[in-house]
């Protein structure tokens, strides 16, 4: 059996010029999410990646100073869907995120600038996607050296556990750039803080353990 049919038109947001609004979701959440396709999009100069990938863009002007969340979450279709964050204006755009090859990442945003953000496939992997945007919770409590939070030594691991993150975490002005960012990973080096008293003994192992449903 052999058919030829017209493929579907273009997305409206295929070109910069036509970008979609991206509305804003909850604090680490997906309540607002858009859904896009990059099937039949084209290439578009501005896409600062790929000179062949295609894209489709969207806008996203925050309500606050501070670090948002970007995720695209795949609905159908085998592609990637990579995105990335531009400030500036259509042919003077500044590609604020380091990786091209990301579904998700934080990014810091000033409140009121207009961003155009691109959600990209190659042309034989298109597909269909939700994309959402939200502020990122507020940073640990031990984010900085100056409050670490208090481990208490134990027998064994499961003795006194502390469950703590990383997410909204900064970097110590004084920590050294770790290797892996120099590999193309932005967001490593946030750090957060504990404090220990040694015991009698003076000797301390320490150890870490993924909690259910987290990410490493």
């Amino acid at each position: 059996t052999l058919c030829a049919y017209p493929a579907p038109p273009a997305p409206a947001n295929d070109l910069i010029a036509n970008a979609a609004t991206l509305t804003e979701s909850p604090v680490s959440t997906c309540t607002n999410a858009v859904t896009g396709t990059t099937v039949s999009a084209t290439h578009s100069a501005e896409y600062a990646c790929s000179a062949t990938d295609i894209d489709v863009w969207y806008t996203f002007t925050p309500s606050t100073t501070g670090i948002y969340n970007f995720s695209r979450t795949a609905v159908s279709g085998t592609g990637n869907g990579y995105i990335s964050v531009y400030s500036g204006t259509p042919a003077s755009l500044t590609r604020l995120n380091t990786s091209c090859s990301v579904t998700s990442f934080s990014q810091a945003l000033t409140a009121g600038t207009q961003y155009y953000v691109s959600v990209s496939s190659t042309v034989a992997s298109a597909l269909t996607f939700a994309l959402c945007v939200s502020p990122a919770p507020p940073a640990p409590a031990n984010d900085e050296c100056a409050n670490p939070i208090e481990l208490t030594p134990g027998g064994t691991f499961a003795t006194n556990p502390v469950v703590g993150t990383n997410v909204s975490a900064t970097r110590n002005a004084n920590d050294p750039a770790p290797t892996c960012e120099t590999l193309g990973f932005a967001t490593a080096g946030k750090d957060v803080w504990y404090s220990v008293v040694a015991p009698d003994s003076g000797t301390l192992t320490a150890e870490t353990a993924t909690v259910a449903g987290t990410i490493l």
